[in-house]
């Protein structure tokens, strides 16, 4: 079952996190700008970018999914910051939905390289800037990913996915509901999660989802593209086995102003 058992890079989906997580911080402001030029190098390396996005605030950054200024967060924040975030906002631990199977999500750390990468204990703070864009050591299962979407969409209330409804007595018929644990609150700053808000909002408004906006209903959500191998080019690409293809992926909530979906 992919989408409690499998766990794949999350790509820009996971870049919500590393903006709260950077915020949290202190390090970043909603009307901090960086310039995206298409490229930029840190640590001796040139990082792409899908666009030239020019020089952009926090909304627009993740309306238009700009890479390079998630680069830029990634430089400016330790990958310590970014595993504790993901603890605090409930994504390395299993949801606890009512199905077999469930596996782990895993958001890389000091202490991760240390023990899983024994020939290579050393975390480098180069490795940090593919993690901000959620790519790297970065495997998230489905389900953890719309649960920290779900949180989201309540401003800091963790849940848990729930499908089992009750138990039906074969003499009576009577059922007897079995309500899932109460939602947890995560301490979500709100004024955080009014920026986070509104650039999901702006994604489907004017941004990469804007072909997937639907009259009438307001949408909040995040594309992600993940790599799952490297390539040279386009041409590289496309003689590629469909597996080793990229992954695309879609996280959100709606109604935006009373949201019943994640």
């Amino acid at each position: 079952n992919r989408a409690v058992s499998g766990a794949y890079p999350p790509g820009s989906t996971f870049k919500l996190l590393v903006a709260l997580a950077a915020m949290e911080k202190g390090i970043l402001k909603p009307e901090t700008t960086y310039h995206c030029a298409g490229h930029k190098v840190f640590y001796n390396r040139d990082y792409r970018c899908d666009g030239v996005h020019g020089t952009m605030n926090l909304v627009q950054a993740i309306a238009h999914s700009c890479d390079v200024y998630f680069y830029e967060l990634g430089m400016r924040l330790d990958v310590d910051d970014i595993n504790a975030a993901a603890e605090k906002y409930g994504i390395l631990e299993k949801t606890g939905v009512d199905l077999p199977h469930e596996g782990t999500s895993r958001v890389p750390s000091r202490a991760w390289a240390k023990k899983y990468r024994p020939k290579e204990p050393k975390w480098y703070a180069g490795e940090t800037i593919s993690v901000a864009i959620g790519q790297a050591q970065n495997a998230l299962t489905p389900i953890a990913l719309a649960r920290f979407y779900g949180m989201l969409a309540t401003k800091g209330k963790l849940l848990t996915p729930h499908l089992f409804f009750g138990f039906r007595n074969e003499q009576t018929g009577q059922l007897d509901p079995v309500q899932p644990p109460p939602p947890r609150d995560a301490n979500l700053d709100p004024k955080i999660w009014s920026v986070l808000d509104e650039g999901l909002f702006q994604v489907v408004e004017s941004g990469t989802a804007k072909a997937s906006k639907i009259p009438g209903l307001s949408m909040a959500g995040k594309t992600g593209t993940s790599q799952v191998t490297t390539f040279v080019d386009k041409a590289h690409y496309a003689k590629l086995a469909k597996k080793l293809k990229d992954n695309a992926l879609f996280a959100g909530y709606a109604p935006r102003e009373n949201p019943q979906i994640a």
